[in-house]
């Protein structure tokens, strides 16, 4: 579900900018200006039985032209990966809401957060069965 959740946050990345996007690392010498993905927490919790409510964290940094670090860019950018990451639409057709999203800017760069909230069910594991049962019983006379 993770890759899922990457492939459409790309997808609407290059849909609403058209630059490039790296995803979990940036390879040396990088063409500027473009974005990286990556997920930075993935928390699991056992709602009921095999049923478990999922949590991920992604950051999405924005990397500005080196040559082009103007405030009105990182501002816009900001706004629109807001906008962006509010509802995003999964390649099976199941939508998913961003929540906590927030945005920083660090060393020029704009790093902006957003969690992805979901439920998985896992598997049902074998388990060994009983060989044997010995049931003793009858009625009681005159009693």
């Amino acid at each position: 579900m993770i890759n899922e959740i990457m492939n459409a946050i790309s997808k609407i990345l290059k849909d609403e900018f058209g630059i490039k996007i790296y995803i979990n690392q940036v390879p040396q010498g990088f063409a500027e200006p473009c974005f990286f993905i990556r997920v930075i927490r993935n928390s699991e919790t056992q709602i009921m039985d095999f049923r478990y409510r999922v949590t991920t964290t992604f950051e999405i940094t924005y990397i500005s032209d080196e040559n082009d670090r103007d405030s009105r860019t990182i501002n816009e950018v900001s706004g629109k990966l807001n906008n962006i990451t509010d509802f995003i639409t999964l390649e099976s057709g199941d939508v998913l809401r961003g929540t906590g999203r927030k945005t920083e800017l660090q060393d020029g760069d704009l790093h902006s957060f957003v969690q992805f909230t979901y439920f998985t069910y896992k598997e049902r594991q074998a388990r060994d069965k009983m060989e044997e049962l010995e049931h003793k019983g009858g009625i009681k006379d005159n009693g």
